[in-house]
């Protein structure tokens, strides 16, 4: 890294293998800035801890994620791959190992992530298993990961609903084009100025009664 040096102390996993705890980079080498350039390592290995043996490796340090927009930003939990969330950021990199974790749970679920600029990625939403334990609805941060690991520390706020459940409708025949107030009878509706009733294709708003009816 030029004048740097950064030395860590690795910890034996096998005959062929070891690991080691990343350094940290001084600010003036890679600033707190998601726009700075990544910064290149060679990682060489010393037995003795003086004489270092050289290597092909490269370690790359970059910049840390700063998200800034999810769109949309409250969602139904449906099969997963059917429902998807698009994320304005600045400082990503395309990788195949991206990730997108949906709060900060130890078992929050982490979907892969689909990364197609340094300002634009898009995750599936979690699927209905992910979440059915859920009754309510949940507002939990979302993160990305580049590497697959190390998730953002900057971060955007999802509302993830239930599946929501319909048991009937009243009335269920009308006679003439329309025009006529029909009430919905179910479970785990919210109120959200997005809620929705669709006829075939065709598609109207819908008022919020209680969780259990919209109108």
């Amino acid at each position: 890294t030029g004048e740097y040096m950064l030395v860590s102390t690795p910890t034996a996993g096998s005959d062929d293998t070891i690991s080691f705890v990343t350094p940290s980079l001084p600010v003036a080498l890679l600033p707190d800035d998601p726009d700075a350039n990544p910064v290149q390592a060679a990682v060489d290995v010393a037995r003795n801890g003086q004489d270092y043996e050289p290597s092909s490796l490269t370690f790359v340090f970059r910049p840390l994620v700063e998200l800034e927009q999810a769109s949309p930003n409250i969602l139904v939990a449906y099969e997963r791959g059917q429902r998807f969330i698009t994320l304005s950021a600045r400082g990503l990199v395309p990788a195949q190992v991206a990730r997108c974790r949906y709060g900060d749970a130890p078992d929050a679920p982490v979907v892969p992530a689909l990364v197609g600029s340094t300002v634009s990625a898009v995750c599936p939403a979690p699927s209905i298993e992910d979440v059915n334990r859920m009754s309510t609805p949940v507002t939990v941060p979302l993160r990305i990961s580049i590497n697959g690991v190390d998730f953002s520390i900057s971060h955007v706020t999802v509302t993830i609903h239930p599946e929501i459940t319909v048991s009937s409708i009243e009335p269920q025949l009308i006679y003439g084009q329309g025009g006529i107030t029909v009430t919905v009878s179910g479970s785990k509706f919210v109120s959200t100025p997005y809620l929705r009733c669709r006829f075939g294709g065709l598609e109207v708003r819908a008022s919020f009664l209680s969780a259990d009816s919209i109108s």
